[in-house]
């Protein structure tokens, strides 16, 4: 899941947003899915993993638990260089790796501890 810059890609603020996608969609400089949910977390460039992780879960639908693992991405730059229209970056945003984890490994499904004796 990756911060979509709407503003410097397309000129667009509105089209600013947190967006899903493969990983080879990623890989490939595709487009994914906006991420659905309350404007003012998907519209919003700091939200959180508390803050998004709801909405991922909802939209993929799945059963198993899921991490949002922090991190960041950069665009060295848009256009060709040399063009008339390149822009120079960097620009840098945030991304989160959605991570499936095992039932055990999920913080809620840990085992409980051992009982005092």
């Amino acid at each position: 899941m990756a911060w979509s810059p709407g503003e410097l890609i397309s000129d667009d603020p509105e089209m600013d947003g947190w967006e899903v996608l493969t990983v080879e969609s990623w890989e490939a400089g595709r487009t994914g899915e906006w991420l659905p949910g309350p404007d003012a977390i998907i519209s919003d460039q700091r939200a959180t993993a508390e803050q998004l992780h709801p909405l991922v879960a909802d939209m993929l639908g799945t059963a198993s638990p899921i991490r949002l693992v922090p991190g960041e991405y950069t665009i060295e730059g848009l256009g060709k260089v040399g063009s008339l229209h390149f822009q120079p970056g960097p620009w840098t945003y945030p991304v989160f790796e959605v991570v499936a984890l095992t039932p055990a490994d999920a913080p809620e499904h840990a085992p409980a501890p051992p009982a005092a004796v």
